[in-house]
């Protein structure tokens, strides 16, 4: 009998530790089995969903690759329209729903009055918390409780924000030439970039640590998913190490942007940087391989405000070449395929319903330089 201790918190994943009897169960612990079975089984997927709330056939491990005409890795992971129906069709039928097209065209007519369409803009934010977050919380919450946190943060403004990134992704003509495998890795991506970014009432700006943070959860949510699992004692270490690199990857915000904190206001104090880099990803890789499914969601919601994106718009900080090298670069480019449209869309978001300033084109030709200039590069 080989006795495993795996721990599985949903927070932190290495908090509570349960017993997984593999092998021959008739020992001193076989009446533990089946309760341990369960217990694996419940915190796969959290206490309150059971594990039938995901289509089975997107049950899928890393270890056991699903065919989906990808070149170097064949994991579809969880099918995001399988996942979502009201979410998808809610996409679908984004402009029935909202009044898209009319606000657009309102606002684009610089003959109104500037304050006339920034009112307009904003009506159209408020009937996107009213006439479309109704129609799919509770779907996404039954699956992700995350984004019953992220609904308490800035007044619905983030979730109002993730559901524009993900509609611009899905109507992006790069998008449209993208594999099935890719379009669905792109859509989670999408959905999850800012899954763990906080604001008012926490705090007043900038999260500087929502992409660190929003990359655990991805390991969290795929780990309840079981599209990745832990199954030896060498991978439980690894798990926690993939943590404990993450956590230790903060750093106070720099001077130059701490001095004009207003006094009595509570701001983000902390910013991750790239130190840990090679710790996180040597012990990842003993957990998914590289290129997987959860590999790449993984990176593209740590790496997304690591690479120059918009130039009026620079990050706190950005990858060096040879981490853009060790950490971005595939063999079939499928990263930075990918960033290049969650970048662009994620900028777009806050200008495809009133695009003042003609940026579209300019941010478009900024990411995409950038990002082409990323894929020549070599030690």
């Amino acid at each position: 009998m080989k006795v495993i201790v795996i721990s599985l918190n949903l927070c932190n994943l290495i908090n509570t530790s349960i017993l997984y009897i593999m092998g021959n169960k008739q020992t001193s612990l076989t009446e533990k089995g089946t309760e341990a079975e369960d217990l694996c089984r419940m915190n796969a997927f959290g206490p309150d969903r059971p594990s039938n709330n995901l289509p089975s056939k997107n049950h899928t491990s890393e270890m056991e690759p699903k065919s989906s005409g990808a070149d170097e890795f064949d994991d579809f992971g969880p099918d995001f329209d399988e996942c979502f129906p009201l979410l998808f069709q809610a996409l679908v039928d984004f402009d029935l729903i909202l009044p898209l097209k009319e606000t657009k065209s309102y606002c684009d007519d610089k003959s109104q009055d500037i304050r006339l369409r920034k009112k307009r803009l904003y009506q159209f934010m408020g009937s996107v918390k009213q006439n479309l977050l109704p129609r799919i919380n509770d779907e996404i919450e039954a699956l992700l409780p995350e984004w019953k946190s992220l609904r308490k943060i800035d007044e619905e403004h983030v979730c109002v924000h993730t559901l524009g990134v993900v509609y611009c992704v899905m109507q992006d003509p790069e998008f449209r030439k993208l594999n099935r495998r890719e379009q669905n890795i792109l859509k989670w991506s999408a959905l999850l970039h800012d899954i763990r970014k906080q604001g008012p009432p926490v705090f007043e700006g900038k999260d500087h640590m929502h992409p660190f943070k929003g990359a655990m959860s991805v390991l969290e949510i795929f780990l309840r998913f079981k599209t990745f699992q832990i199954q030896s004692e060498d991978q439980l270490e690894a798990l926690a190490n993939v943590k404990k690199y993450m956590d230790l990857s903060k750093q106070p915000v720099p001077t130059s942007w701490s001095k004009h904190f207003k006094k009595g206001v509570k701001y983000c104090t902390e910013m991750h940087s790239h130190k840990y880099l090679s710790d996180v990803f040597s012990n990842l890789e003993k957990i998914v391989p590289r290129s997987s499914f959860t590999h790449l969601v993984f990176r593209l919601v740590l790496f997304h405000q690591s690479l120059c994106g918009c130039d009026d718009y620079p990050n706190m900080i950005n990858l060096e070449p040879h981490e853009r090298i060790s950490y971005c670069q595939d063999t079939d480019g499928a990263f930075y395929k990918l960033m290049r449209v969650l970048m662009y869309n994620d900028a777009h978001s806050y200008i495809f319903v009133m695009d003042e300033h003609g940026n579209r084109e300019v941010f478009r030709r900024q990411i995409f330089g950038h990002v082409e200039e990323y894929c020549m590069e070599s030690l």
